[in-house]
């Protein structure tokens, strides 16, 4: 796993901090939680129960869904885009953690960037030579919006 998550086993990663491995459970196992009950929720919505839970259930999914909060969550949960990372130190930036919003770059839109399916660096400065092999970047430009003068 070190080596490919480019661990301080990889030859070309000596200078990553040890915290990054050791943190990955931390970070990635509250999510995977809140997914299985997701799915466990979801799955006894749907196969449980009398006819009578299931007329209950599909009425409230129906007002959730006609009200803009409740849609909001509700989809975010079944696409995955509620969830996000605890942030990794006191006094993160807030949206660390959660799915970047779509936007220009240099290379294209962001999630058009995305979808080559590798890692992509977003930031003004470049990749560090080592990942240059393993990691596309792409330079965020600033969002359209009125301009001060």
């Amino acid at each position: 796993m070190a080596n490919r998550a480019g661990g301080p086993s990889h030859p070309q990663a000596t200078d990553v901090a040890t915290w990054l491995l050791d943190a990955y459970h931390a970070e990635r196992h509250p999510v995977g939680s809140a997914v299985l009950a997701m799915t466990d929720h979801l799955t006894g919505l749907v196969l449980g129960g009398s006819r009578v839970r299931l007329e209950i259930n599909r009425r409230i999914m129906a007002t959730l869904l006609h009200t803009a909060p409740g849609s909001r969550r509700v989809l975010g949960k079944l696409s995955g885009l509620e969830f996000a990372y605890p942030p990794s130190e006191p006094g993160a930036h807030p949206p660390a953690g959660r799915r970047a919003p779509d936007g220009p770059t240099d290379a294209g839109r962001l999630y058009e960037v995305l979808r080559a399916g590798t890692f992509v660096l977003l930031s003004d400065k470049g990749v560090p030579a080592p990942w240059r092999n393993r990691v596309r970047h792409a330079r965020p430009f600033p969002a359209p919006g009125p301009r001060r003068r």
